[in-house]
């Protein structure tokens, strides 16, 4: 799976030498895997990942789900807004 994401990324066109990608993710299990395989591919462009989760707060969980997203993020060493 990295290398098709690898490709579809590199088929985008441009990105600068080590490239810094804004992800923005609720915490779900989509938006994680996103996450990872932008980690992967920063990392092998020797780039880097930031995260972005928005607290929308129209749900009484809302801020609880955003703190568990920037834990997350913080374990796997990504930059968390």
């Amino acid at each position: 799976m990295h290398s098709q994401f690898s490709v579809s990324m590199n088929a985008i066109g441009y990105f600068e030498p080590h490239p810094v990608l804004a992800v923005a993710i609720s915490g779900g299990p989509d938006s994680m895997a996103l996450l990872h395989l932008c980690q992967h591919w920063a990392k092998a462009q020797a780039g880097q990942v930031i995260a972005l989760t928005v607290d929308h707060g129209l749900r009484q969980e809302s801020s609880e789900e955003a703190c568990q997203v920037a834990g997350w993020c913080k374990a796997l060493g990504i930059t968390h807004h």
